[in-house]
């Protein structure tokens, strides 16, 4: 009986003993963090090179190296990741699609951690995680919060020798010069597309006039924190008030319209967090019409004259202006 009693308690005292000890060994150093890694967005077999991916927002997602393996377009090199608010979440390296290696999460109050990459999870660890130059760029680019939604541009059109787009050959003033032009440009941003409108005033010489209203489309990139380019399109209608005078001085006045077209190719410098320096190169193209007009003349007396205007031609310059970065 002695040694079943002996026998009980030598066991409780290895079971407590046991306890013990497995209440002091440390925790798993493996612990997934939420969010876990990313995995970065599948593109089309077809697709290599770096890729941007953006929200609907148009602020950035990621942004990595995409190179084929066999058959499939896969993520390899640096990626990094942005939350929807343009807070950064996440960047290391990929290896054929998989993460490898140290990585840095950003936990949503901001605080950075860092580990190694195991099981689609952070083994969280004291590591230098891989730069990523493309990434900072882009942060750059988007300020703090995130790409500009909208900009706002104001623009000088310089274009020597180029007319109006009014002329009739039985007037002494036909088609004048213009004399300046001015722009506003309004733009929506989508990624790298850009969308919005114009409106622009030109003044010309002897009194005649021109205001422009287009709707626009285009693509524009970052290519340094400092400087960008842009390049679009535009279609619309141009507006003219002519003033044309007979070789008595009497003066008359007609309004007419054009359809316009132009393509504006654009580099722009930042100068401030919500300000840009920009310069250009501008074609327009003011579709050729014909337009029968009777024409009142009025200095004592007033006297009627029928005659065909030529409405459009070409016009070629130099833009110069700033912008105006809404976030």
């Amino acid at each position: 009986m002695r040694s079943i009693v002996t026998g009980l308690l030598v066991l409780a005292a290895s079971a407590g003993s046991a306890r013990a000890a497995g209440a002091a060994q440390p925790a798993s150093p493996f612990r997934s963090i939420g969010p876990a890694i990313p995995v970065p967005p599948a593109l089309a077999a077809s697709e290599t090179g770096p890729r941007t991916d953006y929200y609907s927002n148009g602020r950035p997602r990621s942004h990595g190296l995409y190179v084929m393996r066999g058959d499939r377009s896969v993520a390899q090199g640096v990626f990094t990741f942005w939350a929807a608010d343009g807070r950064r979440q996440s960047q290391g390296r990929y290896a054929d699609g998989q993460p490898v290696g140290c990585f840095a999460v950003w936990l949503a109050g901001g605080q950075r951690i860092t580990g190694f990459a195991e099981q689609g999870g952070l083994r969280v660890a004291s590591c230098d995680p891989p730069s990523h130059a493309a990434a900072d760029v882009i942060e750059d680019a988007h300020g703090e919060g995130g790409e500009p939604i909208i900009d706002l541009s104001f623009q000088s059109f310089v274009a020597p020798w180029s007319p109006l787009g009014a002329r009739t050959s039985k007037y002494a003033t036909s088609d004048p010069e213009m004399t300046g032009a001015l722009m506003v440009l309004w733009r929506r941003h989508v990624g790298e597309a850009r969308f919005g409108g114009a409106a622009g005033v030109r003044g010309a010489e002897y009194g005649y006039y021109g205001l422009t209203a287009t709707g626009l489309g285009g693509w524009g990139r970052r290519l340094s924190s400092w400087l960008a380019v842009d390049a679009w399109g535009e279609l619309g209608i141009l507006f003219m008030q002519a003033k044309p005078q007979l070789e008595d001085h009497r003066e008359g006045r007609e309004y007419l319209w054009t359809p316009l077209s132009a393509a504006q190719a654009e580099a722009s410098w930042r100068v401030s967090s919500s300000l840009e320096v920009t310069t250009a190169a501008r074609f327009e193209l003011r579709f050729p019409r014909s337009v029968d007009r009777q024409t009142i003349f009025c200095r004592a007396p007033c006297d009627p004259m029928t005659d065909t205007w030529k409405t459009g031609g070409i016009a070629a310059g130099v833009v110069l202006g700033f912008r105006f970065l809404v976030w």
